[in-house]
C-alpha cells in the first residue's frame, strides 16, 4: 500500500498504518486519527492436566520440608526405640516400619499406637500429621473441582523466555525492538518475522501456542473478542499486559497531496466528537453479531469450544480425569516396589552363592 500511495497510483491509503519516520520519505500522512499501544497477542494459558493437581496444595518448599521430615523421622524413631528398650516398642526399631508409620501419620491414617516410652515422642508427629492432612485434603478438593491454568505471559521477560517467535506486519517493529535498551526486547527483535500477506494464518498459529503477534491494542482486542472467544467467554489468546510503546495511527497520502488539509480538518472533527471510540465499540458489537450468525473472517474458524452449550449440569461429577494422579501414584509406587524387590532378590542371591 505504501508503494501504491507513494507512486500516486492511489490517492488515499487507509489501514492500520503507524506513523513511522522512515515512511515519511515516501509518503505524507494526515493528522493522527487514533493513538494506541502496540501490544503482543500471546497464547492463552493452557489448562494444567488434572493429575498435576496433587502437588498444587503445597508449594515446592513445603513438599521439600515434608520429604525431609519423613526422612528424619524414619531415622529418629528406630533410634529412640532402641534407647528406651521397650519390649512393646521393639517393632519400631525397624526403619521400614518407621517409614510406613510416619507416612501413615502425615496421611491421617489410623495405625497401631506405640506403648509406654515412645508415646510422648509420637504425639507431636500425630498432631502434625493431622494438621497437614486436613490442609492438604481441603485444598486438593478445590484444585480437583476447578480448572488450573499455567502462568500467563505478562511481561517482555516472560515472552522472551518462552521462545515464541514474534511477527508483525512490515518491518517497523523489528527496528524498534533491536534498537531498544531493554535486552528482552532485543531478544524478541532477533526472533522477528515480518508479515507480508494477511494476519489470519499468524493469528491461528498464536491460538495454537506457536507464535506471538504485534499490533495495536484495539485491533488485537477486536480479533480476540470476535474470532477467538467462545460463548462462555473463554479465549485461546490473550493480550500481554506489558506493551512496547504508543504509536499514532494515520492515513497515508501522496507527497504534497491537496487532500491533506481537508482530511486533517475532518479527522480533527471526528476526534473532537469522540467518534473514534464509538466506531471501535460498534465494530466489536457488529463483529459479535456476525460471529453469532457463523460469519467468520477468511481463513478463520470458530473455536471448538464456541459450539458447546453453556447450560451444563451444575453438579460436578468425579471422573477418571480427576483421579489420574491417584492412579499415577499407584503405578509409580508399584514400579519402585518392584525395583526394591529385584534389588533384595539380587542381594540375597549373591549372599547365597558366596
Amino acid at each position: 500500500m505504501i508503494n501504491l500511495v507513494g507512486t500516486e497510483v492511489g490517492d488515499v491509503g487507509i489501514a492500520n498504518s503507524f506513523l513511522d519516520y522512515y515512511r515519511t520519505y515516501v509518503v505524507d500522512t494526515t493528522a493522527p486519527y487514533d493513538f494506541d499501544y502496540s501490544c503482543f497477542l500471546t497464547p492463552a494459558p493452557r489448562v494444567v492436566p488434572r493429575w498435576q493437581s496433587l502437588s498444587f496444595p503445597f508449594t515446592l518448599e513445603s513438599w521439600i520440608a515434608l520429604v525431609c521430615m519423613v526422612g528424619v523421622m524414619t531415622l529418629l524413631i528406630p533410634l529412640f526405640a532402641k534407647i528406651v528398650h521397650g519390649e512393646d516398642d521393639a517393632k519400631f526399631t525397624s526403619p521400614e516400619v518407621s517409614f510406613l508409620y510416619t507416612v501413615a501419620m502425615i496421611s491421617n491414617e489410623s495405625v497401631p499406637q506405640p506403648k509406654k516410652s515412645l508415646r510422648p515422642f509420637m504425639a507431636p508427629l500425630m498432631l502434625m500429621g493431622f494438621v497437614t492432612a486436613i490442609f492438604y485434603s481441603s485444598n486438593l478438593t478445590a484444585y480437583l473441582m476447578t480448572k488450573t491454568f499455567e502462568q500467563p505471559i505478562q511481561s517482555m521477560r516472560q515472552l522472551a523466555e518462552s521462545g515464541l517467535p514474534v511477527s508483525a506486519f512490515g518491518n517497523v517493529f523489528d527496528k524498534n525492538l533491536l534498537a531498544s535498551l531493554d535486552p528482552y526486547q532485543r531478544q524478541l527483535g532477533r526472533r522477528y518475522t515480518a508479515i507480508s500477506a494477511g494476519f489470519d494464518p499468524y493469528f491461528k498459529q498464536t491460538s495454537k501456542g506457536l507464535m506471538a503477534v504485534i499490533s495495536n491494542r484495539q485491533h488485537l482486542e477486536f480479533v480476540k473478542q470476535v474470532y477467538f472467544t467462545n460463548n462462555l467467554g473463554e479465549s485461546s489468546v490473550r493480550i500481554q499486559e506489558e506493551c512496547i510503546s504508543t504509536y499514532s495511527i494515520v492515513i497515508l497520502i501522496p507527497k504534497n497531496s491537496v487532500l491533506k488539509k481537508t482530511l486533517d480538518k475532518a479527522i480533527i472533527r471526528i476526534l473532537s466528537g469522540g467518534l473514534t471510540l464509538k466506531f471501535f465499540r460498534d465494530s466489536l458489537r457488529i463483529g459479535d453479531l456476525e460471529d453469532a450468525e457463523g460469519d467468520h473472517a477468511p481463513g478463520q474458524e470458530p473455536p471448538e469450544e464456541a459450539t458447546q452449550s453453556g447450560d451444563n449440569n451444575s453438579k460436578q461429577v468425579i471422573t477418571t480425569e480427576h483421579l489420574q494422579g491417584a492412579f499415577f501414584i499407584l503405578l509409580i509406587g508399584n514400579f519402585l516396589a518392584l525395583l526394591v524387590c529385584v534389588a533384595e532378590c539380587s542381594i540375597h542371591a549373591i549372599k547365597t552363592t558366596s
